[in-house]
């Protein structure tokens, strides 16, 4: 959504320690359920302003919409640890993720024209709909939940990055590896 150029990284912006970090947070119960319920409050709040999904996969196309879907690292080392055990992550690591980005073809977890990852799902995607009239709420919410990620970021002592989405998980793939296997 909105993001400031100070908040933007880009690359060589995140130390490879801090993937790793995000990492072993990420498996931690207290950690995961932390996101899982941030979440599943964002997703109920959505729900109450009624978007309509058409699950035509067109929300994925970034570019299509002028903007690019920003994340934190540790949603990042979340999302992949979920879905790892479900599939849906790239067994190839970052070359998916380089080609769609070069091809401005939006998410590399889009399949088909839908969403491979869709229960795991960044903040930014559970937010946006490319439904006309939602923009009005769309943003105020997700600076709210995203200022409710970073205060548990901080509570649990962890580093807090606000990061392009196909960047950071190119990024997440390369640095800690290990933590989305098996």
């Amino acid at each position: 959504m909105t993001a400031t150029p100070d908040t933007v990284m880009g690359s060589g912006a995140v130390e490879p320690a801090l993937w790793l970090q995000w990492r072993e947070a990420a498996r931690r119960p207290e950690v995961a359920e932390g996101v899982r319920s941030l979440y599943a409050r964002l997703d109920q709040q959505v729900r109450e302003h009624g978007p309509v999904c058409w699950a035509s996969g067109r929300c994925c196309q970034f570019e299509r919409f002028g903007h690019l879907l920003f994340v934190t690292g540790l949603e990042v080392s979340w999302l992949i640890g979920q879905a790892r055990s479900g599939s849906g992550v790239p067994e190839s690591g970052a070359v998916p993720v380089w080609r769609e980005r070069d091809r401005g073809d939006g998410c590399p977890f889009q399949q088909e024209g839908l969403c491979s990852v869709h229960v795991f799902r960044p903040m930014g995607c559970r937010v946006f709909f490319c439904q006309r009239g939602t923009s009005q709420w769309q943003q105020e919410l997700y600076e709210r939940f995203l200022s409710e990620l970073r205060r548990l970021h901080e509570a649990w002592s962890l580093p807090y990055r606000y990061l392009e989405w196909r960047w950071a998980l190119m990024e997440a793939l390369k640095h800690a590896p290990l933590a989305f296997s098996g």
